[in-house]
C-alpha cells in the first residue's frame, strides 16, 4: 500500500505530524481533527509516532516494544492494548484499517499518509458540517470511551495480579540449548527444559514463567535482561545439553538478570541413566541459591520421580515434541511414543495422561473417525492416571482438560482446582478452571483466573483470551468481551469460538452491522458454516442458553 508522502525528522523527533486527515501533536499529547481533539495516553503517543518514522514498513512487536517501553518491565498484552486504544482514538479498525494494519506473525505497519505539520492551523468547517460530524460520531466516542476505560480496568487488574506475583521470587527457564551433533536430540533438551519448569512450578515461595512464554525466546539473539525485562522476571536459567549416545555433558547457570551476577553454575558429565539425579541436583541448587523455604509436602513432592525408566522418560520427551507441533501426524506419532513408555513402564501416570490429551486432540479437531469413541479413551487414559499417582499435576490438569472437551464442567473444576493445588504456577490449570467456571455461570470468578494465567504465560495463546472474552460476554460486559475477543481472533483467527462470541457480543450491543460483517468473516474461515454447525461449536449444554444464542445468531445473518 502506498504510504503517501513523508519527510519525518529523525527518531525522537517531536515535531507536529498529518497521519491522515488527523493533525498529532506528539509535544502536546494530543491529536484533532474537524475541531475534535483527544488525548492520548504518552506511551500510546510515542507508539503512533514510532510507527510514523517507519511508514509503510512491517515494525516488529519487539522493535515496538523496545522503543516505547524500554526497560520497564510489560506484559505481553501491553503493545496489544495501546494498539487497540490507538485505533479507538483514531477511528481505525483491525478489520477494515486505514492507520495500523497487523502483519500476521510479523508486526504491525502503519499504512496511513504521513507528513510533517510546519504549522497547524485549526480546521475549518461549517456550522452544518460540524453538527453532522458530531451526530455521527456521538455514538462512536460514546463506545471508544466505555471500550478505552474496559481496557483500562482490565489492565489494571492484570498489574495487580502483576504485582502480587513480583512479591516472591521470579524466574523463567530458558530452553537448554542442544550442543549434540544429532539434530534429532533437540527434543532431549527441551524436555529437560520442560520437567525443570514443571518441577519449580510446583513450589508456592516461587513465579515460574510458563513453558509456552520461555520457549517463545528460543534461538532468539537477545540479552538475558532484555528477555527477563520481556517476561517480567528477575532470574533466568539457561543451559546446555550435549548428548552422544548414552554419554551427557549439560551446563547450567542461573542468573540475576538485573546485575547480572551468576548466583550459581555447574557442570555435569554424566550418563543417561542419572539424568533425574541432575535435574534433582539443579531444582535444589535453585531452591538453596533464591532461599526458598519449602512446605513439607513440597519436599516430599519435590523428590518423587515419574519413572524409574529413564527409557520409558526418553520416549516421553520424545513424544511431547511431537505432540507440541500440533498436527494429525505428529499426534498419532506423539501417541505411538507414551504407549511405547507405557509397555516399559506399565505404571508410568504421565505417559497415560500424554495418551489421553492426544486422543482428547483427535476428538477437537476431528482427526478420528469416531470423535465419541476418541472422547471416551481420553477419559479412560486420564481416569487412570490420576489412579495411578494422584499426586502429580500434570495427571489431574489432563483429566480436567478432557472433562472440559467432554462437557463435564464440575468435574472438570474439581480437576483443575486439584493441579493448581499441586503446582500453583500452572497457568493452563488456572485457564482450565475458568472455562469451566465461564460454564457453570459463574464468569465473574472466571475473569482474574485467565488474567492470572496471563501473568504466569505472557507469551498465552489465543484460548487464553478467548476464555476470558466469553467471560466478559457471559458477564454482561460486551464492550470488553469485544475487545479481548478481537485480540483472541487477532493471535489466531481461524478459532471458530472467539468468532461466535464476538458476533454475540455485537448483537448484544445492537451493533448488528459489525455482527453480520463478522459472520461473513467466519464464513471465510469455515465455508458453510450454519446453526447445525454451532452444537458442535460451543460447549453450551443448557437447552434455554443455546436456543437464546440461536436466536441472536440469526440476527446476525446465520441460517
Amino acid at each position: 500500500m502506498d504510504s503517501g508522502p513523508h519527510s519525518l525528522q529523525p527518531p525522537g523527533a517531536r515535531s507536529a505530524l498529518r497521519i491522515g486527515d488527523w493533525l498529532v501533536e506528539p509535544g502536546q499529547g494530543r491529536v484533532s481533527r474537524n475541531g475534535n481533539t483527544i488525548k492520548l495516553e504518552p506511551k500510546v503517543m510515542d507508539l503512533l509516532v514510532h510507527l510514523a518514522q517507519q511508514p509503510g514498513q512491517v515494525v516488529s512487536r519487539e522493535d515496538l516494544e523496545q522503543a516505547v517501553w524500554a526497560g520497564t518491565v510489560v506484559g505481553y498484552d501491553a503493545l496489544t492494548t495501546a494498539i487497540i486504544k490507538l485505533r479507538k482514538a483514531l477511528g481505525d479498525s483491525s478489520r477494515k484499517p486505514w492507520l495500523i494494519e497487523t502483519v500476521s506473525k510479523k508486526g504491525y505497519r502503519l499504512i496511513a499518509s504521513v507528513t510533517v505539520a510546519d504549522h497547524a492551523p485549526p480546521d475549518v468547517a461549517s456550522n452544518a458540517a460540524r453538527a453532522t460530524t458530531s451526530r455521527r460520531t456521538l455514538r462512536g466516542a460514546a463506545l471508544a470511551v466505555t471500550a478505552l476505560l474496559a481496557l483500562a480496568a482490565f489492565g489494571f487488574a492484570v498489574d495487580r495480579l502483576g504485582s502480587r506475583a513480583l512479591a516472591v521470587p521470579s524466574i523463567a527457564i530458558l530452553p537448554f540449548t542442544n550442543l549434540s551433533s544429532e539434530r534429532e536430540f533437540e527434543y532431549f533438551s527441551d524436555g529437560i527444559t520442560e520437567d525443570i519448569i514443571t518441577d519449580l512450578s510446583k513450589l508456592s515461595g516461587i513465579m515460574v514463567v510458563a513453558r509456552n512464554s520461555a520457549f517463545a525466546y528460543k534461538d532468539q539473539p537477545l540479552s538475558l535482561k532484555s528477555v527477563a525485562e520481556k517476561l517480567g522476571v528477575r532470574y533466568v536459567l539457561e543451559g546446555s545439553v550435549r548428548r552422544a549416545g548414552d554419554d551427557l555433558r549439560i551446563n547450567v547457570k542461573l542468573i540475576d538478570a538485573g546485575t547480572g551476577a551468576h548466583l550459581w553454575a555447574e557442570r555435569y558429565h554424566r550418563k543417561l541413566q542419572d539424568i533425574f539425579s541432575v535435574q534433582d541436583d539443579v531444582r535444589s541448587n535453585i531452591v538453596r541459591a533464591l532461599a526458598l523455604n519449602l512446605t513439607d509436602d513440597e519436599k516430599r513432592t519435590a523428590a518423587r520421580r515419574y519413572t524409574h525408566s529413564v527409557e520409558a522418560y526418553d520416549l516421553l520427551l520424545e513424544g511431547l515434541s511431537s505432540y507440541q507441533r500440533s498436527n494429525r501426524e505428529d499426534n498419532v506419532r506423539a501417541r505411538q511414543l507414551y504407549l511405547q513408555a507405557i509397555k516399559l513402564d506399565p505404571r508410568f501416570a504421565r505417559a497415560h495422561a500424554a495418551v489421553a490429551l492426544t486422543h482428547t486432540e483427535d476428538s477437537r479437531y476431528g482427526w478420528s473417525a469416531d470423535a465419541a469413541a476418541s472422547m471416551r479413551k481420553a477419559v479412560e487414559f486420564a481416569r487412570g492416571a490420576v489412579e495411578l499417582d494422584a499426586s502429580i499435576p500434570q495427571t489431574h490438569w489432563a483429566l480436567g482438560y478432557v472433562y472440559v472437551f467432554n462437557r463435564q464442567y464440575d468435574e472438570a473444576v474439581s480437576a483443575a482446582e486439584r493441579a493448581i493445588a499441586l503446582d500453583p504456577n500452572n497457568a493452563d490449570a488456572y485457564t482450565t478452571l475458568a472455562f469451566g467456571r465461564v460454564y457453570q455461570r459463574r464468569p465473574t470468578e472466571a475473569i482474574p483466573l485467565v488474567q492470572k494465567a496471563m501473568r504466569l504465560n505472557p507469551h498465552y495463546p489465543s484460548q487464553y483470551p478467548s476464555v476470558l472474552g466469553r467471560a466478559y460476554y457471559y458477564a454482561g460486559q460486551h464492550s470488553k468481551a469485544v475487545e479481548t475477543l478481537r485480540h483472541a481472533l487477532e493471535i489466531n483467527p481461524g478459532r471458530i469460538s472467539p468468532h461466535l462470541y464476538l458476533i454475540l457480543s455485537y448483537v448484544a450491543l445492537g451493533e448488528l452491522e459489525e455482527a453480520r460483517w463478522e459472520m461473513q468473516q467466519l464464513r471465510t474461515y469455515v465455508p458453510g458454516f450454519s446453526l447445525a454447525s454451532i452444537e458442535s461449536a460451543l460447549p453450551v449444554i443448557d437447552a434455554r442458553e443455546f436456543k437464546r444464542i440461536e436466536d441472536n445468531l440469526r440476527q446476525a445473518g446465520i441460517d
